[in-house]
């Protein structure tokens, strides 16, 4: 297992406040970039990480995003009610 990048991933998606869902997170690591933009600051990070994985891996990490967003809703769920 390529534990680099599936903890590379996990951990980003952790700190990142801004992706609420997988759905959210992997919209965002497979957006379209513009050539102009690939050319300046290279292929995203996360995407590179990402086709690193095995079919098995990207299916275990996704199980282990959806852990880690169901627990964000939970706690944000909590801190509301």
């Amino acid at each position: 297992m390529n534990q680099e990048d599936f903890r590379y991933i996990l951990e980003w998606a952790k700190r990142d406040g801004h992706h609420n869902s997988v759905k959210e997170l992997f919209d965002f690591i497979h957006r379209k970039e513009s050539n102009e933009r690939i050319r300046t600051f290279g292929v995203e990070p996360l995407l590179n990480a990402w086709n690193n994985l095995t079919n098995f891996e990207q299916i275990a990490l996704t199980h282990e995003l959806a852990k880690v967003y169901l627990q964000r809703s939970l706690m944000e769920y909590s801190r509301t009610n």
